[in-house]
């Protein structure tokens, strides 16, 4: 939903609390107010959609400062205004840009190359060949290293005091595309990427960019170490749950990857990084890099496709209502933030949340900011050419992201896959779990989105099939095609089906021994019953279990502690397996010695079915073991 022709008639009736304007540091100017009514009205929908507590919006123009601003709360129950110029926010994934600054820094000095091995430099820490091609520096840049992604215990609730080298190496994740062919993105790579800083460096990432970016930049609300230092301790943003209407303040969240995510930063100092950028690496005579360097790191590196946005050194490349921009976005459980970047008008803006439901608002600020900025002008959406709807077939099926893990249970992710169909007009229709848009086909692989301004393109493998796609305003990771079985609805046949059986054994077998049993029969026909019995309710407490123990994404998932449940389910799934074993063997043994009629004999047959195809089903999704 695009904010903006609600905003300023939001604007004129709600008000949202903000930080004192006699802090603000910003002269007084038309352009000043001019953005001040723009971002004020702004913020006014974003509280009342999304209940957020505190944020802060900083935006740069023609090398200054133009507009800078808190609103809401750092500290809820202390009535603590957000300041710009203090409060610091966790920015979550904007901290790499910090470390792909910190690498063309050592680029430029001639002590790292963005083609060479990675493995030339690292020490104590070697990554396996899985492929043919090594791993770059370049490939770490454009999170096309062919990582899976690990969410699992992402986040913690207590520090983790370990060397980088001893985290990330026990922690690597498993190669799964070959370097520079898949985008995916990759926490691990920037991580890896800051390793090879403090090595080559020989001094520890998180000093090297306090001497060489923060200090020269004069960023003096800006740490990349947790917790923070005692000296901005008292100027954190506390990090908040909107629940049961009201918001819940929550622990410090720590990451074990610095590099990746560790950045806790101040509007204002977030500003000063922008002009540094957009000054090609220099804020007067503050310089952190060459201005060729700076130049090369707002050069597209690598993209999905000449026809979309793509990767640039580090920074992402977005396009913005037509308007070629850079930066980046950053997530920890409770702060939300993004940073935009836009060359050509000189122009760049920060904004952040300390909220859970900030993911949203931070997306839709940045909507907002294009359609003030750059406002396109929408063209009368021409008819699909008629018969179009037989070629687009080709297209159709389940897509899930690249971004996701192989080994690990967080597999489940790609269930969850985005749907592409078309409808009777003609049109091409994408259907996922947040929205259902429509696209209309301009070039062989490439759509514009109906009523928008987005860019849709595919890509073909070597036969000439559709493998993935990937859709605007950028292009991390990419939506891979599945086979027909893959999809969320045929695996919800497949487990709904034996989970069914499941059910129905449950009574029906117990009835059946019921009625029958004046009938002689062996004792091992008796326990091959029982068995099938004890199969179905393992299966189906296991499955209950499972589920209820990952109800809460949050705390079992991002905060990697696996809740009682989740162990008890995941024990029960392997208990489940070696019961089956056993029933799918004398379910054999059944049919041969005649026992019970045979509708009895095909009741147990179809539960040692069941048992086998569930079997099936929790390896594919990594489920039978603990694999967290």
């Amino acid at each position: 939903m695009r904010l903006l022709p609600a905003v300023f008639c939001l604007a004129s009736t709600l008000a949202i609390s903000s930080s004192d304007p006699a802090n603000a540091q910003t002269p007084e100017t038309d352009e000043t107010r001019d953005w001040e009514g723009f971002v004020d009205g702004v913020m006014v929908a974003q509280k009342e959609a999304h209940h957020v507590a505190g944020a802060v919006v900083v935006i740069v123009h023609d090398g200054r400062v133009v507009f800078h601003k808190g609103y809401g709360f750092a500290d809820v129950a202390e009535r603590k205004p957000v300041d710009p110029s203090r409060t610091l926010f966790r920015v979550a994934s904007n901290s790499k840009m910090f470390t792909w600054t910190a690498v063309m820094q050592l680029v430029e000095a001639g002590r790292l190359d963005l083609h060479a091995d990675v493995n030339t430099y690292l020490k104590g820490i070697r990554i396996p060949p899985t492929f043919p091609q090594p791993i770059t520096l370049e490939h770490l840049m454009t999170h096309t290293a062919g990582f899976e992604d690990r969410v699992f215990g992402l986040f913690a609730k207590e520090p983790d005091t370990r060397q980088l080298v001893d985290i990330l190496r026990t922690g690597m994740p498993a190669r799964v595309f070959a370097p520079g062919s898949t985008p995916a993105y990759s926490n691990y790579g920037a991580a890896l990427a800051g390793l090879i800083v403090e090595q080559v460096s020989g001094i520890p990432y998180e000093k090297y960019v306090e001497d060489r970016i923060l200090t020269p930049l004069a960023m003096a609300h800006a740490v990349v170490r947790e917790p923070v230092p005692a000296r901005l301790a008292a100027d954190l943003s506390k990090g908040y749950e909107w629940t049961g209407g009201r918001f819940k303040e929550q622990p410090f969240e720590y990451g074990h990857w610095m590099p990746a995510g560790g950045m806790s930063v101040s509007g204002d100092d977030m500003g000063r990084f922008m002009l540094a950028h957009l000054g090609h690496g220099a804020i007067g005579d503050a310089r952190i890099l060459r201005a060729e360097s700076a130049k090369a790191m707002q050069q597209r590196l690598v993209s999905f496709s000449p026809k979309i946005a793509g990767m640039l050194h580090g920074f992402i490349e977005r396009n913005a209502n037509g308007e070629a921009s850079f930066g980046h976005t950053g997530a920890t459980i409770w702060f939300h933030s993004a940073t935009v970047m836009v060359p050509a008008r000189n122009l760049g803006v920060f904004v952040a949340f300390n909220t859970d439901t900030g993911q949203r608002a931070a997306a839709q600020f940045v909507e907002a900011f294009a359609d003030h900025v750059f406002p396109v002008v929408s063209a009368k959406e021409p008819p699909p050419p008629i018969g179009r709807r037989s070629s687009l077939a080709r297209f159709t099926g389940s897509f899930a992201t690249t971004r996701a893990s192989e080994s690990g249970l967080t597999k489940l992710v790609k269930l969850f896959t985005t749907t592409v169909t078309t409808d009777e007009d003609g049109y091409l229709v994408l259907g996922g779990a947040s929205e259902t848009t429509r696209w209309r086909q301009i070039e062989p692989l490439v759509f514009t989105q109906v009523e928008g301004n987005r860019r849709l393109v595919f890509r073909e493998n070597d036969h000439g099939d559709v493998l993935d796609f990937c859709a605007a305003p950028t292009c991390t990771s990419v939506m891979r095609k599945q086979p027909w079985y893959g999809g969320l609805a045929a695996q919800g046949i497949w487990l709904g089906t034996c989970l069914t059986i499941f059910v129905v054994s449950l009574i029906a077998f117990p009835v059946a021994a019921v009625s029958q049993w004046r009938l002689s029969k062996s004792g091992l026909a008796r326990l091959t019953r029982l068995l099938g019995w004890l199969t179905s309710l393992v299966f189906v407490v296991g499955f209950g279990a499972t589920i209820g123990g990952m109800t809460d994404i949050n705390a079992t998932i991002l905060l990697g502690r696996a809740s009682f449940a989740l162990r008890v389910g995941l024990a029960l799934f392997v208990v489940g397996s070696i019961l089956v074993a056993a029933l799918a063997v004398l379910a054999l043994t059944a049919w041969k010695q005649r026992w019970w009629r045979v509708v009895g004999r095909v009741s147990v047959s179809l539960v040692a079915l069941a048992g086998v195809a569930v079997v099936g089903w929790l390896c594919q999704w990594n489920l039978l073991g603990w694999r967290y």
